[in-house]
């Protein structure tokens, strides 16, 4: 796989910051120029209360599903969501299942941004999740892999991304967030698979020394990810940008399964395209299923492919770029 996102999502991801560094202006295009908010833009702000947030995150939801609406009301109304940051409040977000309500609990630190919408409706993702699958009887087939968690989570993002115009007066800031949005897929991919590769290398070659240890990340880096930034002064903050990855430490080789769960959301999302209804009507099918059935199995009642093939990811990539070109078009 690594390979695949190497040949097809590497040129796509250096085609959006070529674009990107001449919009900015910039002769040089430096590592922090990557984030850069263009002249004369304000970074993104979709809400200005918590209140908003789940106002109008519940009213994108019942669009798609009453019950996905109904869902975010019932935990607002019993005190099941933690949106707010705080001072000496844990950093982070998650969601976790209520096994005795039925419902979840959603715990995030929003700063009224961007991420922090999608990531509502990332954690909704996985309320949905477990609301569809809480009635199996065997509870172990409630807990679901990675692969298909995040299939959930990630797909909901796609899914609400017409209705984002409840969050924008704007039409240039709504369009503005889908491109966001779709370009943060394509900068993740490849840097999931640096980052799979590399734990890899880790383990298999366990006497390695520390400047053979950032040395391989750094080259990782350039065989996998982009190559358009100027590193030139900051190669030490490059190589050992790796420490900042909690899960090399935590949770050994658990990363790729980000990338996996990427793809098939990619595919749903596709599908959404061609046939909202039926997309969520398989969308709701495979999650329903837990872990009763093989993730092969779970990705097949989404009516994706657990296929990670080089062709697979071609296509996606087309895909996302020719969405990209349609959200330039006036």
């Amino acid at each position: 796989m690594a390979e695949s996102v190497a040949r097809y999502v590497k040129p796509l991801k250096e085609k959006l910051q070529v674009k990107h560094a001449k919009a900015l202006g910039v002769e040089t295009y430096k590592p922090w120029d990557q984030s850069a908010v263009l002249p004369g833009q304000a970074p993104l702000k979709p809400f200005d209360s918590t209140g908003e947030l789940i106002a109008k995150g519940r009213s994108i939801l019942a669009t798609l599903d009453p019950r996905f609406g109904e869902l975010l009301h019932l935990m607002d109304d019993q005190g099941m969501l933690d949106l707010e940051s705080r001072k000496s409040k844990s950093p982070g977000g998650f969601c976790a299942p209520l096994p005795i309500s039925g419902l979840s609990f959603i715990f995030m630190n929003h700063a009224k941004t961007q991420d922090d919408m999608t990531t509502l409706f990332h954690e909704m993702g996985h309320c949905i999740h477990n609301d569809l699958n809480k009635d199996i009887p065997l509870r172990m087939y409630r807990e679901t892999p990675m692969e298909s968690s995040e299939l959930a989570s990630m797909a909901m993002e796609l899914f609400t991304m017409d209705q984002w115009e409840q969050f924008y007066c704007s039409k240039e800031d709504s369009i503005r967030a889908k491109r966001e949005q779709l370009k943060s897929i394509v900068d993740f991919l490849p840097v999931g698979m640096v980052i799979d590769q590399f734990q890899h290398w880790l383990y298999e070659k366990p006497t390695h020394s520390p400047q053979e240890r950032n040395e391989k990340y750094r080259e990782l880096i350039q065989v996998i990810d982009a190559n358009v930034a100027d590193w030139s002064g900051y190669e030490k903050w490059q190589e050992s940008a790796w420490m900042r990855v909690l899960h090399i430490f935590e949770v050994p080789f658990y990363y790729v399964e980000y990338v996996i769960a990427q793809l098939g959301a990619l595919q749903l999302y596709k599908r959404y395209k061609a046939d909202p209804e039926e997309a969520l009507a398989l969308y709701k099918k495979a999650l329903s299923l837990g872990s009763s059935k093989p993730l092969s199995e779970v990705y097949e009642a989404a009516g994706i492919r657990f296929d990670f093939s080089a062709e697979t990811i071609k296509q996606l990539m087309v895909f996302v770029g020719e969405e990209l070109e349609a959200l330039e078009r006036p």
